[in-house]
This record gives C-alpha cells, structure tokens and sequence, in this order.
C-alpha cells in the first residue's frame, strides 16, 4: 500500500513550528484563524507575534531585496552623489554573503533567526 505525504500550507506549517519547536499552545479557534488568513499569504499573524512563511525562492529573493534597500536607504545616500557611480553593488552584496551573513539577519526583525518547517522557511518579525 503506497502512502502519499501530505504538503502542509504555510498556515500548517507555522502552526506545527510553533506547537512542537516553540511549545506554544494553540487553542482550535487560534489554529482556525491562523488557517483563514493563510490564503499562500507569506506574513502571517498569530497571538505570538508576525511571521513570515517562505519557500526557499522566496526567502533568497527577499534577501536580495532586501540588501538592496539598505544600498539604496542607508550606504548610497551616505555617499556624495559624484562617488555613487563608483560604488559596486554586486560586489558589495557578494560581500554581505561571504561574510556568513544569513537570510535571518535580513528576514527575522525580531530575533535574526531563519526556521524550517518542512518545505517552508519560518522569520518572526515581530
């Protein structure tokens, strides 16, 4: 008899990281709410905090975009603009990744901490 794995929504996801990894305790109408909001939507709230619920794509990209709004918020206006043609972003982004900067420090306001549950990479934000 061939049995099917079943792949669990990011809602599902969520709710098993935070009941076996958090030990949070979740009442069926917490679970339920959590479930209604998911809708493959990546931030998802719970009484615990906010989250973020991506696939591996989806969390290198919003890296990527991520450093390059601290380029363009915090080091390119910090330049005098005749010099900002001069700075390399690739480069400096290549950087941030040797430098063993991971996707949690981007990701994860709250605490810089990248989970994985299943298919599903778990940040709390909040």
């Amino acid at each position: 008899m061939k049995t099917t794995k079943k792949t669990l929504s990011r809602a599902e996801s969520l709710i098993l990281f935070l009941t076996e990894q958090e030990g949070e305790t979740l009442t069926q109408e917490e679970k339920e709410e959590i479930i209604l909001q998911d809708e493959d939507e990546e931030e998802i709230t719970t009484p615990f905090g906010d989250y973020l619920v991506l696939t591996e794509e989806e969390a290198e990209e919003k890296t990527g975009d991520s450093i390059d709004n601290y380029i363009e918020e915090c080091v390119l206006c910090e330049l005098p603009e005749r010099y900002r043609c001069y700075f390399d972003k690739e480069a400096f982004k290549s950087d941030i990744y040797m430098e063993g900067n991971e996707r949690g420090n981007n990701l994860a306001s709250y605490d810089s901490e990248e989970h994985e549950q299943g298919e599903f990479l778990i940040y709390r934000t909040n």
